[in-house]
This record gives structure tokens, sequence and C-alpha cells, in this order.
């Protein structure tokens, strides 16, 4: 069986997410800050967020 090529965003992945956000961060600046990639962070904001804000206990 092969190695996947993607790995899963941790808890702790999703609070550097949202701390990140509530300090204002880019995408790319979160993304960087945890080794994926922009899209990676961009999928997560918008499938996460409550009232336009991202929260790591929802996902």
């Amino acid at each position: 069986m092969t190695k996947p090529k993607y790995r899963r965003l941790t808890y702790d992945d999703r609070r550097v997410i949202e701390n990140m956000c509530k300090a204002k961060k880019t995408q790319s600046e979160i993304a960087n800050a945890i080794g994926v990639s922009q899209s990676t962070i961009s999928r997560e904001l918008s499938r996460n967020r409550v009232e336009g804000v991202y929260t790591h206990g929802r996902a």
C-alpha cells in the first residue's frame, strides 16, 4: 500500500489557524507556519467558519 500524498490537519494545526486568523495573518502566512498549501487553508476556513469567524472546535 502506498503512502498518501497529503496529511490531515491536526487539532494543533487548527488551533494555530484560529490564533493566526485572530492576529489578522494572511492565508499564505498561516500556510507557511504549519507547512501546508494556501489552498488547504482556504478550504479549511471556508468549511469551518461560523458567522465569518473560524473556530477550531467546529472542525
